[in-house]
């Protein structure tokens, strides 16, 4: 039995480099780590920040209901940097790992 069929709701994270199988509604997350993904529609798109060749303007016109921007663990200044970003384009959202915030590992 599929767990749609147990009701349980199916979220999935991906990094959009194949196209998904039609299972009914689920959250999806492509969170891209090149050029090379096919997968432009979904729940949202995460961004790592700062990315050497991605850009998120290249983004914006793809099919998402939300936007995030997440800083790089570790990278001096990514946060901060991050939110520079998010508040001059405010279709973007910053998006923080909690559990690492809190060293939860």
């Amino acid at each position: 039995m599929s767990v749609k069929r147990m009701n349980f709701d199916v979220a999935v994270e991906t990094n959009g480099s194949v196209e998904l199988p039609d299972a009914g509604p689920m959250w999806i997350t492509v969170s891209p780590k090149d050029h090379d993904f096919v997968l432009h529609k979904g729940s949202e798109i995460k961004l790592l920040w700062p990315h050497t060749f991605l850009n998120p303007k290249h983004f914006e016109k793809l099919d998402f209901q939300y936007f995030f921007i997440q800083p790089i663990d570790g990278v001096v200044g990514s946060t901060e940097t991050a939110l520079d970003f998010v508040l001059a384009n405010p279709l973007w959202s910053l998006s923080l790992q909690q559990h690492k915030i809190l060293d939860i590992r």
